[in-house]
């Protein structure tokens, strides 16, 4: 018999252990609502709200801890709840506050970029009142505080530098683009076809992978090769008198 009810108190220990687990599953979804989570009514019957941190780790923790106790957990598995719980509260208050801060709309500009980190660091967060909302609520735990401000510092930066590799890679397609112009436009020359010539100068001019400079150049090659061609013309012509 006593083995019986043994074992039935260590199964029943086991599916308490297991229910713990299912605790926390809920908590993204009270971040969900951003900083603050509908909480009762106010003394007219009006839907309130409070901050979500302290609602997680007050009113919330307890009635599940209340709960537990009576589903008879033990205490040293309760402790070890009560631990957890407040980690992944936090971490979540962490994630979310990041998350909200990558307005990916703002990540093709460099000075865009710098102004959030910026204002990050000077607590205002861009006028997110829900990120504010969080950071403020974590004044308590200045490590998580400062696991937000570098989560959003770091993305910052991978941004930037995504930023100036595509730049990189831009200047690199535009002086591919360039070689292929130059090309086509001595090889028009070379041919004597000027309004093929023309026309590649005019896709230069337009901004197609060439800067003012080399326009410039090709386009004073054109015309001293033109020129150089009509005097060839005029010389030609005047032999062709003479020898009348």
């Amino acid at each position: 018999m006593g083995k019986v009810v043994k074992k039935e108190s260590e199964r029943n220990a086991a599916e308490i252990v297991a229910e713990t687990e299912d605790t926390y599953r809920a908590i993204p979804r009270f971040f969900s609502y951003g900083n603050l989570v509908p909480f009762g009514t106010d003394d007219n019957g009006d839907y309130q709200s409070v901050a979500v941190v302290s609602y997680l780790l007050g009113p919330k923790k307890e009635q599940i801890q209340n709960e537990l106790i009576a589903r008879g957990i033990t205490a040293e598995n309760l402790e070890k709840w009560t631990s957890n719980w407040d980690k992944r509260v936090l971490d979540s208050a962490v994630d979310t506050a990041i998350s909200l801060s990558r307005d990916t709309t703002k990540a093709t500009s460099r000075s865009a970029l710098s102004g959030i980190s910026l204002s990050a660091n000077m607590g205002n967060f861009s006028g997110d009142e829900n990120l504010k909302g969080l950071y403020e609520q974590l004044r308590d735990y200045p490590d998580r505080q400062e696991a937000i401000l570098k989560g959003i510092n770091d993305w910052v930066k991978e941004g930037i530098l995504r930023l100036e590799k595509e730049e990189q890679l831009s200047d690199k397609v535009q002086k591919a683009n360039l070689a292929d112009q130059v090309f086509n436009y001595q090889l028009a020359i070379k041919e004597k076809d000027y309004n093929e010539a023309d026309k590649i100068l005019a896709g230069m001019y337009q901004g197609i992978g060439v800067d003012g400079t080399s326009y410039l150049m090709l386009l004073t090659q054109t015309y001293f090769q033109r020129l150089k061609n009509i005097k060839m013309i005029l010389t030609i012509k005047s032999q062709a008198d003479f020898l009348r």
